[in-house]
């Protein structure tokens, strides 16, 4: 039984995959003032947002949620480098963790209550981990 949940999980090049065209479609979903079709793309990232939820581990779920996060989210707010200089960073840091909690807690879910189960838990994450980074959270990135 191990193994063959093993051979379904999927391997570095699969996950880099999934990361680099769920940061793919963020950024072309973000290209609609000039292309208004193009807000499409937003499906395909949080399509492959959930994607890398499926992980080995939780911690390699946190991480490629993470890095997905720093991807989309700092070049998007790249204004804050001459604001705050290095300690933007930090900032984009801070924004990308919320995606990266997202992915481990998804994660988590399917390890603990199976893909069926844990696939009814996905809004419901998305949109309170959302809610609590906009309205809740100190730093209010909305």
């Amino acid at each position: 039984m191990e193994t063959l949940q093993t051979a379904q999980l999927p391997g570095w090049k699969q996950s880099l995959l999934w990361l680099a065209l769920a940061v793919g479609c963020f950024h072309a979903a973000h290209s609609s003032l000039k292309y208004p079709a193009a807000g499409l793309f937003i499906f395909g990232y949080a399509y492959f947002m959930v994607r890398l939820t499926d992980q080995p581990t939780v911690r390699r779920a946190f991480y490629m949620g993470l890095a997905t996060g720093y991807l989309c989210y700092a070049p998007q707010l790249f204004f804050m480098w001459r604001i705050f200089g290095p300690f933007a960073v930090l900032l984009w840091l801070v924004l990308a963790f919320w995606a990266g909690l997202f992915t481990a807690i998804i994660c988590g879910a399917t390890r603990r209550w199976g893909r069926a189960r844990a696939a009814w838990l996905i809004p419901m994450v998305w949109t309170g981990l959302e809610y609590f980074r906009s309205e809740l959270y100190y730093l209010k990135f909305s």
